[in-house]
């Protein structure tokens, strides 16, 4: 094991100094990597397909929270191919509050920002009802 003399820094402190050219160098070209990339698969517009091993957390807990209480009422979780997603779901009667908890998913950026319209379904007897539902993304953790 190599010990620096007193006074000397790691090479890892002098890359990211400030007098280092070659680390300021290296995460622009990173920056502009990405940026191709993207818009490169993305045709110019806003990337807003992740696939699901590329979304990971760790989550706000916040959201986790939202998540663990909906999963308790309405709510149910979706195993996928690629990871998970969660399904929120309400009869019509209570849309606004699924409108405003869509708005709460939907800022913290795990589901679309559209908000979700009033489907129909036939019930038990052959009842028409009238539901609310929206996902979030699929994540693979």
């Amino acid at each position: 094991m190599y010990v620096l003399p007193y006074g000397q820094m790691s090479l890892w402190g002098y890359l990211i100094s400030p007098t280092c050219k070659l680390a300021s160098t290296i995460l622009l070209s990173f920056l502009v990597l990405i940026t191709i990339v993207l818009v490169g698969r993305t045709k110019g517009k806003i990337a807003t397909r992740i696939p699901s091993n590329l979304r990971v957390g760790p989550h706000n807990s916040d959201i986790l929270s939202i998540i663990y209480g909906a999963l308790l009422g309405d709510a149910h979780a979706e195993l996928r191919d690629l990871g998970t997603r969660v399904s929120f779901y309400q009869e019509a009667i209570h849309s606004e509050y699924l409108v405003w908890l869509h708005a709460q998913v939907s800022t913290y950026g795990y589901c679309t920002p559209s908000i979700p319209a009033i489907t129909q379904r036939l019930g038990v007897g052959g009842k028409i009802r009238q539901i609310i539902r929206f996902h979030t993304f699929t994540y693979s953790s």
